[in-house]
């Protein structure tokens, strides 16, 4: 991990009281362990896009009678980093580029969550999860030197339809 990454974790505590569970064990989901990459100068305005994918198929009848094949609508994100040093684009953008490529997992997060006080529990804003999604990089976009010493990278993000 480089200098210029951050590092964020999340720590919930939950007490599970099921008494008529033989397995002894309760299953809750999925974690993900990487690296974080956080550039000192984020993102310009304009340079996320965040959109949907309806992999649903629509067939039509010449009598125009439509059937419809539902299937996982999946989230996307495009972003483009503009002004990242030497240390952050190669050991965050292109190291996470060359680790992953475009059949690793990443989590994409728009920021980190603000987060409310409910009954005294430090609670995220719902609206953070709506923006943060698992992923596969669907863009491994090439690294440009637009300026001296300053580099430009990004990627694009499908999600991973659990």
């Amino acid at each position: 991990m480089s200098d210029a990454a951050a590092l964020n974790a999340w720590v919930d505590e939950h007490t599970v009281d099921d008494h008529s569970n033989s397995a002894g064990y309760v299953e809750l989901g999925r974690v993900f362990v990487g690296d974080a990459f956080a550039p000192l100068q984020n993102v310009e305005y304009g340079d996320v896009s965040m959109g949907v994918v309806d992999f649903s198929e629509i067939q039509t009848t010449k009598q125009r009678a439509k059937y419809f094949y539902k299937y996982p609508v999946i989230r996307t994100a495009t972003v483009v980093w503009k002004h990242l040093k030497e240390a952050e684009v190669l050991g965050g953008v292109y190291a996470m580029q060359r680790t992953i490529g475009l059949t690793g997992e990443l989590v994409f997060a728009d920021g980190l969550p603000d987060y409310h006080i409910i009954s005294g529990v430090a609670v995220p804003d719902s609206n953070w999860f709506a923006k943060a999604f698992l992923g596969n990089p669907t863009d491994l976009t090439a690294l440009t030197y637009p300026n001296f010493s300053e580099y430009s990278g990004g990627f694009g993000i499908e999600e991973v339809a659990l």
